[in-house]
Formats: structure tokens, C-alpha cells, sequence
């Protein structure tokens, strides 16, 4: 799992960067093993902070989330919670998808 972060107009510190690696690797990454790349953006707009979560999965599929909050920590959960949502469900789909393949088959 490639994760890139990125600050915009703050500086991403050692503490926030190893939350954001082991929060993806426990949400995102037992959905999917082989995830090529993931971009987290971290930025602040006027007093709140804002995070933008990019998931690529497979050809076809980019799982985008952001979220805001008073607190860097608050507004990568947010991102986070939608992110983990969306990948849940392409999993599902997915998976529910090979099974009716399946069952075609037979």
C-alpha cells in the first residue's frame, strides 16, 4: 500500500503522518490487500482544517472522501469514515457480483 501524504499551507509532522499510515492500513486495508495507491492532501481553509482522501482500487475505481474540522486529527477521521464507506460497499458489490457470475455458470 503506496500512501502518499501531502500538506497544503500547513506542514504534515511525524506524529499526524504515522496516524494517518496506520488509520488507512486498519480501514482501507482490510477491505482490500493490494491497493496500489492511496493520496491523503491535508490542508487549512480560513480556522478549519480540511482532508482529502483519494483511493485508487483496481482500473476503474477512485474512492474520493473529504472532510473538515477544527482539528487535523477531526478532519482526517471524517475523510477517513467516508472513504472506509465507500470501499466498503465497491467491496461488496464486488463481491456479490462474482457470486451471481458464479451461480450463472453453473
Amino acid at each position: 500500500m503506496n500512501i502518499q501524504i501531502r500538506g497544503k499551507h500547513i506542514d504534515i509532522g511525524p506524529s499526524l503522518s504515522e496516524h494517518i499510515e496506520t488509520q488507512m492500513a486498519s480501514h482501507i486495508g482490510k477491505y482490500y490487500e493490494n491497493i496500489p495507491d492511496i493520496n491523503v492532501t491535508m490542508g487549512k481553509d480560513a480556522h478549519l482544517f480540511t482532508c482529502h482522501i483519494q483511493v485508487h482500487i483496481g482500473k476503474n475505481f477512485f474512492a474520493e472522501a473529504d472532510g473538515s474540522g477544527d482539528d487535523a486529527y477531526k478532519a482526517f477521521g471524517e475523510a477517513l469514515d467516508h472513504a472506509a464507506k465507500q470501499v466498503r460497499r465497491h467491496k461488496r458489490i464486488d463481491h456479490d457480483t462474482h457470486h451471481r457470475k458464479e451461480a450463472q455458470n453453473r
